[in-house]
């Protein structure tokens, strides 16, 4: 599947960039943050989450945060109709 896809594209990228010594600097964003930028209902996210089909958050502090790379890599990657 496409989505699948981007998923593991976006762990390869990032993979890549640590082995390099390159640190994605990106800003940490809240689901509701999430929902406003892609559009979707919070339970879309976390369907798409646990079907592997968008990026997994953070943990911080009990509170669940996307790295906005992440977010706009994924973005980048829907196909276009």
């Amino acid at each position: 599947m496409v989505l699948r896809d981007v998923h593991t594209l976006i762990n390869t990228v990032l993979f890549l960039n640590r082995i390099m010594g390159r640190f994605i600097l990106s800003q940490l964003l809240t689901l509701k943050d999430v929902v406003s930028k892609v559009r979707f209902c919070r339970s879309k996210v976390y369907l798409l989450i646990s079907k592997g089909e968008f990026p997994k958050p953070r943990k911080e502090g009990g509170s669940s945060r996307w790295l906005e790379s992440e977010i706009d890599l994924w973005i980048e990657q829907l196909p276009t109709d």
